[in-house]
């Protein structure tokens, strides 16, 4: 279990990914056993869209063997992006990426590619290449030591030197490490044509490649998605006794728990702990928040009403409305914050653990059969109808209209 240095990261808050932080771990092998401290990092990072938004800005990470880290942000807000930029694929940004030499690097994407002129087996057989090769040498060697002329000392330290790396890399019992995998993550009958295989059916192809390949870090893209709960389940538990190092990007509160740190792009904040630490500590800080945001509303109002009763003092009211316009700036990011909210009627539970939050401008559609909650949900963030567990945050000037 790592832990972030107290002084970069104060319990209960974030800091901003302007600190250089470190992701710590008490592991010290990965996937592939490279030693050493960081295996790789990102500094002063800076990618911007073509309509000049920018996505990052002087980001500084760092990262450890055996460290897992959750990424979370609200969609458009570049999760994705810095995990490209991390996979080495996106090369377009400002900055510096580096990786240890020789680290292996496993990215999942949201469309990944698979080999078309291979079925399913092999695509997945693409996977453990390294291993199969390493069982044939050790095989190899072991044959040799039969021939009548073997210089046994020198096919003894070979025979060693493999056997180590195949402990490594737990590679014994491949066949059922492939048969496993492939049932657990549901892929497609190894026989079948990949070109014909659906969208969800390609990535538990790639995902069932990835975990089998076994690379020092896993960049995983949404890995629950297509996934049933059996196998969601299956990969949490693989993810949790992983060696390496790993990144993923999910809204699965199940595998988020195996996580022992997040970043949350949008706004940089980074948490320690696993996803139910993550909430508390969201929560505090948007407690932090609301109390800044009444303390500029305030300051907000004053400038106003300074403008308004001074409108002959030009001078003046220009300064003065530079003011303004900085509060005006420099408020909150979000609309409605909802954390761990529950809520029974008549017996039945209608909402359960329920966490988001809503920022400006966003149009958020609530879908679900009859009975399901939504406007028991609306209810309570009108504040129509008390919750059971849990907040609702509202932001200023905020007001609810019922069509």
């Amino acid at each position: 279990m790592w832990r972030l240095p107290k002084q970069h990261l104060p319990r209960g808050g974030g800091i901003s990914s302007s600190g250089f932080l470190r992701m710590m771990s008490a592991t010290n092998n990965a996937g592939g056993g490279i030693p050493g401290d960081f295996i790789a990092h990102v500094k002063d990072l800076g990618v911007s869209l073509p309509n000049g938004k920018k996505l990052f800005e002087n980001m500084n990470l760092a990262f450890l063997n055996g460290a897992k880290i959750g990424i979370l942000g609200s969609n458009g807000s570049g999760k994705s992006t810095l995990m490209k930029v991390i996979a080495g694929v996106n090369k377009d940004f400002d900055g510096e990426r580096w990786t240890k030499p020789g680290l292996r690097i496993g990215y999942l994407q949201q469309e990944p590619q698979l080999d078309p002129n291979k079925t399913v087996f092999e695509n997945v057989m693409d996977g453990i290449k390294e291993s199969t090769a390493l069982l044939k040498q050790f095989d190899d060697v072991s044959a040799a030591m039969g021939e009548p002329d073997a210089d046994f000392d020198k096919l003894l330290d070979e025979q060693a030197k493999l056997q180590e790396r195949i402990e490594l890399l737990d590679c014994w019992d491949l066949t059922y490490e492939v048969e496993r995998a492939m049932a657990a993550l549901r892929v497609p009958p190894g026989d079948s044509d990949v070109t014909v295989l659906s969208g969800g059916e390609r990535r538990r192809v790639a995902l069932c490649r990835l975990v089998l390949e076994k690379p020092d870090i896993l960049l995983l893209d949404e890995p629950t998605n297509h996934l049933d709960a059996e196998s969601v389940g299956w990969l949490e538990t693989y993810l949790k006794s992983y060696k390496g190092t790993v990144l993923s990007i999910t809204h699965d509160r199940y595998v988020m728990k195996t996580r022992d740190g997040a970043l949350e792009r949008g706004n940089n904040y980074v948490y320690e702990g696993n996803y139910t630490y993550f909430l508390e500590q969201k929560r505090n800080r948007l407690s932090m928040d609301k109390k800044r945001e009444a303390v500029r509303s305030r300051q907000l109002a004053m400038e106003l009403e300074w403008v308004q009763t001074h409108q002959g003092n030009k001078k003046g009211t220009k300064a003065r409305q530079r003011q303004i316009d900085e509060l005006k700036n420099d408020g909150i990011n979000w609309v409605l914050v909802v954390s761990n909210l529950s809520k029974t009627i008549d017996g039945k539970c209608l909402i359960k653990n329920l966490s988001f939050e809503i920022e400006p401008n966003s149009i958020v559609g609530i879908v679900g059969p009859n009975g399901a909650g939504k406007s028991t949900l609306f209810n309570i963030i009108a504040g129509e109808m008390d919750a059971d567990a849990g907040s609702v945050t509202l932001g200023n000037y905020l007001y609810t209209f019922r069509g």
